[in-house]
């Protein structure tokens, strides 16, 4: 195993690992991005490709493009090293499908049942029909591995028993059903759940298929069924943390620098044929937090794309607040009545790339629908205040909100103060906040500076003789015990220290100086702790009117703000 990921290591780096999942800036030699473990305006995230590590400086998480993948797909080292192994063209030894863990199994099944299911849709021609009506070419339905359930009960169920797996297993995977003792059609303990339908893999993150949506074309006995029906919560799916084509749209969605969010697979499927690639679909759910922390790891803009009818507006509303709330830039393409994404890229490709292009913000696109759609004044005026000064409430630019104001004034032929006046009336409802970690356990103030003294400490070790031999030297000195007592601690996190070192000392000509105020504001709150300590110590024995013991206590404090006031003279840097 060590030797797979030694040439996985080799193969693949830190940057383009990390780069395919988030959006990184060049900061010095290292890049930086917006942490995707917790929410943060300001990227506390750093890649250093010299180290090959990463490390978030606001969560305290990091490590290399194996705990990467782990934490951002929510895999164990098994998974990582598969999915990492794929991009790498590094070929893993058998694992034998009897030692494998549980969730590996259920990844093991999904993935043979969806080269089932592609397999039948290719002996299919009523499912390739369907396809082709709907101008699905085959290089698409080869992309996103489509695939077809055919009729029978447990035609599936029995491939996978076949293959090796358990009934329980395949149930566990949401692809079959226990059968009641009064529903017997499929004559044994289990039915398949996806018959008679095209099927389309719903992946995570690294293209790993998690579930499946399907699309009915064929009725199965008497009862009307479901247009689509999708994969329950299972150990490997989760609705509302997985987006139809995110794996598939990341890099476009970088490349371009907005997110194109659409209803169904269909639409998806069509805007990706059609050539606008950075393009998502929920499934089955309505748009979550979880949705949005996907999409904010690699954008801030949105363009929502919807019909112009009044059900698809109201559909809209809660998923447009949550993006405004969760600082993303919010636009709006406008489609003719009727029609979705397929249907337009159906009647032509370029009036899909038309919508998307004249997309507008969503107060822009409220005033415009308002403005058609309401002749009586005084109700326009209150739908306005009703239904688009919300939206403005919930930008966190007060700019953004300024600009908005003075737009909605010109719109309704008033001034800027009554539509102030009105925003501030309005109190946001909280929404679902994006998905956050618990940050690392608060320090204290000396705490933190030793941590840089060390983190300097260490990173002087790799400068060599010249730059980094004296000043150590002289570091390690004055600590003195210290140094004895926490270089054993703080060499357990050396890694991230260094890289907090170099993003701090590099290039920096005057790290003596640099030294000198960290000892010093180190050795100043040292004496301030222990102030404190005397301090309460000394109300407690005035409480108790313990004169003598006060008086020396009272001694001892004067002593150590004298010893602080020593300390003032050096400018403290941290």
């Amino acid at each position: 195993m060590s030797s797979s990921t030694e040439q996985i290591k080799a193969k693949l780096s830190i940057a383009e690992v990390v780069g395919s999942y988030l959006k990184l800036e060049k900061a010095g030699g290292n890049f930086k991005a917006r942490c995707p473990f917790h929410n943060e305006k300001t990227p506390s995230f750093y890649v250093s490709p010299s180290r090959e590590s990463w490390h978030c400086f606001g969560c305290n998480r990091g490590g290399d493009i194996f705990s990467f993948v782990e934490e951002v797909e929510g895999l164990d080292f098994l998974g990582a090293l598969e999915v990492l192994a794929g991009r790498a063209g590094v070929e893993l030894g058998p694992v034998d499908l009897k030692v494998r863990s549980e969730t590996e199994r259920l990844y093991a099944l999904i993935e043979e049942a969806t080269r089932y299911f592609h397999t039948n849709l290719l002996q299919s021609e009523e499912a390739k029909q369907y396809l082709k009506d709907r101008q699905i070419k085959e290089e698409t339905v080869r992309r996103f591995r489509l695939g077809f359930a055919k009729s029978d009960w447990n035609a599936l169920s029995g491939h996978l028993v076949h293959k090796g797996f358990k009934e329980e297993e395949i149930e566990k995977a949401g692809l079959a059903i226990a059968s009641s003792q009064s529903f017997h059609h499929a004559g044994g303990r289990y039915y398949d759940r996806f018959r008679g339908r095209v099927m389309f893999p719903l992946c995570d993150g690294s293209g790993r298929v998690v579930g499946f949506s399907g699309r009915i074309i064929m009725q199965n006995g008497e009862r009307e069924e479901a247009k689509y029906i999708n994969t329950p919560q299972t150990a490997l799916y989760d609705k509302s943390r997985v987006l139809f084509g995110y794996d598939k749209a990341k890099q476009e969605i970088r490349k371009n620098d907005f997110c194109v969010l659409v209803e169904g697979q269909m639409d998806l499927i069509s805007s990706h044929q059609a050539g606008v690639e950075n393009a998502v679909a929920v499934s089955g759910t309505a748009l979550t937090a979880q949705h949005l922390a996907l999409i904010k790891r690699l954008t801030d803009n949105l363009v929502m794309a919807f019909d112009g009818d009044s059900a698809g507006i109201a559909a809209a509303r809660r998923g447009i607040e949550l993006a405004l709330s969760a600082g993303l830039d919010v636009k709006i393409a406008l489609l003719p009545d009727g029609l979705d994404p397929a249907d337009l890229v159906a009647q032509a490709e370029d009036k899909w790339k038309e919508a998307i292009a004249g997309a507008t913000n969503v107060v822009d696109f409220y005033l415009g629908a308002l403005g058609r759609k309401t002749g009586d004044k005084r109700l326009l005026n209150k739908r306005i205040v009703e239904e688009v000064l919300p939206y403005v409430a919930r930008y966190q630019n007060s700019i953004d909100r300024a600009q908005f104001v003075g737009k909605i004034a010109a719109f309704v032929g008033t001034k800027d103060e009554p539509i102030w006046n009105e925003l501030e009336k309005i109190r946001v409802s909280p929404t679902e906040a994006l998905p956050a970690v618990v940050g690392p356990e608060k320090k204290s103030r000396s705490e933190m500076i030793e941590g840089k003294v060390f983190s300097l400490l260490f990173w002087l070790e790799g400068k060599g003789e010249a730059l980094g031999a004296d000043l150590r030297s002289r570091l390690t000195k004055d600590l003195g015990e210290l140094f004895e007592q926490k270089e054993k601690e703080y060499s357990m996190i050396k890694d991230r220290l260094i890289l907090e070192a170099e993003l701090s000392y590099e290039g920096n000509e005057f790290l003596s100086n640099e030294a000198d105020d960290l000892l010093a504001n180190l050795a100043e709150e040292k004496l301030r702790e222990e102030l404190e300590i005397v301090l309460g110590q000394l109300r407690q024995t005035e409480a108790i009117k313990n004169e003598t013991e006060a008086g020396r206590l009272l001694a001892q404090a004067q002593d150590l703000r004298k010893k602080i006031e020593e300390f003032r003279s050096v400018k403290a840097k941290f």
